[in-house]
């Protein structure tokens, strides 16, 4: 016999509005089950703050911020709930769990699916939090064409810088990383990858160059463009600026999985541990897509399918629950 999910009031509790979060959703009410969706401090995630987006497969370039739009509107459709709340606390020492709000409001689904994304690891510089999404950004692929033909500046020194630059040099005509040691942490191999880029014929500028023991000291602009970026050799205390058309971040990401439960497996650099080639976790019942538990490829359309995963890895779950 065939039950109805509805009839036995399963829910999932989705923690994390971004494309990870809303395609969980989407596919968890299609199967017809009851879901809410916490937005958080942050509804939307990094995806918000970008610039035009070029790389989501069947979607025309748009702002960040109207994909995000246009991913919650049709999850809506399908009877998804959105909650302007944020996760505090999880109790998943019995079921259905406890997810306790800021708000004071406590939520019992029976699955959970932690959507929460990552941030990236940021300068604390003037001028970085107003040229965000403007200029300045952590993702190469994502923001690639906003330095076509130009000036491009990447801050980092290992395996992200070198990514960032392999992914820019089709589009920059030319990349100054800055390195704030006085080496690179780049696997050698990877470093190999650079060095045709540092070279070049007679007469001609390199379409690299590296600049070691170098801070980036604050970003400027005309107020709604980047413009120059002001760098501090670290030996001699001289600061230089430099025209550039973006400033590429690749100094580290940070999961905000702070509110998993103990249960849930951390990775060592933060990221929640996914045992097999699902979306499961450590925890049963406990689901994680998207950034949280991605430390790799950090796509919007990745995120995306580890959420469709998510959603249907939950769904196998809540009919495991039935009698």
């Amino acid at each position: 016999m065939v039950c109805d999910a509805k009839s036995h009031k399963r829910k999932v509790l989705v923690i994390g509005a971004g494309p990870a979060g809303c395609a969980a959703a989407m596919v968890i009410a299609r199967g017809g089950f009851e879901v809410d969706v916490l937005r958080g401090n942050n509804p939307g995630g990094q995806l918000m703050g970008a610039g035009v987006v070029e790389n989501v497969l069947g979607v025309t370039p748009k702002r960040g911020y109207q994909i995000i739009a246009d991913m919650a509107e049709q999850a809506e459709k399908f009877g998804v709930h959105f909650i302007d709340d944020t996760a505090f606390n999880i109790d998943d020492s019995a079921r259905p769990f406890k997810v306790t709000c800021d708000s004071g409001d406590v939520l019992q689904p029976d699955a959970v699916i932690l959507a929460t994304g990552g941030s990236p690891r940021m300068l604390g510089i003037p001028g970085e939090n107003e040229y965000w999404g403007k200029g300045v950004s952590s993702c190469a692929v994502c923001d690639c064409f906003m330095v076509k033909g130009k000036h491009a500046i990447i801050i980092g020194g290992g395996d992200s810088a070198v990514d960032h630059i392999l992914h820019l040099v089709d589009y920059a005509d030319t990349i100054t990383l800055c390195v704030r040691s006085e080496r690179m942490r780049a696997a050698p191999h990877s470093q190999k990858k650079l060095q045709s880029y540092l070279t070049c014929k007679s007469g001609e500028e390199p379409k690299l160059r590296i600049l070691y023991n170098t801070d980036i000291v604050s970003v400027r602009g005309d107020g709604e463009r980047l413009a120059h970026v002001q760098l501090r050799d670290k030996t001699t205390g001289v600061v230089s600026e430099a025209a550039a058309a973006g400033l590429f971040l690749a100094i580290g990401h940070i999961p905000q999985s702070d509110v998993c439960p103990v249960s849930v497996q951390k990775n060592d650099d933060g990221t929640i541990y996914l045992p097999s080639r699902t979306q499961a976790t450590t925890c049963p019942g406990f689901f994680a897509a998207g950034d949280v538990a991605d430390s790799v490829y950090r796509q919007v359309d990745i995120a995306k399918g580890d959420g469709t995963k998510a959603g249907h890895d939950a769904i196998r779950y809540l009919w495991s629950l039935q009698d």
